[in-house]
Order: C-alpha cells, then structure tokens, then sequence
C-alpha cells in the first residue's frame, strides 16, 4: 500500500530483487502440484509413472527451497 504499485508488479520485483526468492517460489509450486497430485482421483488419471515422476521433483523443490534459507 505505501509503495502504490499493484500487487503483481510488487511481487515480480520481489522475485528478481531478493535472492534466493525465485528459487523458493519455484519450489513451493513444485509441491504444491505433487500434493494436488496425490489426490485420489487424480492418481489415478496419471497412473503410476506420471506421478512417480512428479514427486521425484520434490528433491531439487526442496533443494531450491532450502537454497532460499541458505541465501
């Protein structure tokens, strides 16, 4: 609100300005669509590779996530 931009123009900025933000953002996607991906019915659409393959993307989400603590 004291900077008057909107909210998408505040967050872009904030992802090239901090370090380490985009990383953790890019993270939190990742697991968030591994959780949405192991609701049931879903699963089940994906079969077993499809969703074998998105959680074995939960490693590098969590190594962005935890890079962000780090920086």
């Amino acid at each position: 609100m004291t900077v008057h931009a909107s909210p998408p123009t505040v967050l872009v900025s904030s992802l090239k300005t901090y370090p380490g933000v985009l990383a953790a953002t890019i993270g939190f996607l990742v697991m968030l669509l591994a959780g949405f991906t192991s609701a049931r019915g879903i699963r089940r659409r994906l079969g077993y590779e499809g969703w074998h393959g998105i959680h074995l993307m939960m490693y590098p989400a969590a190594a962005a996530a935890f890079w962000h603590q780090i920086s």
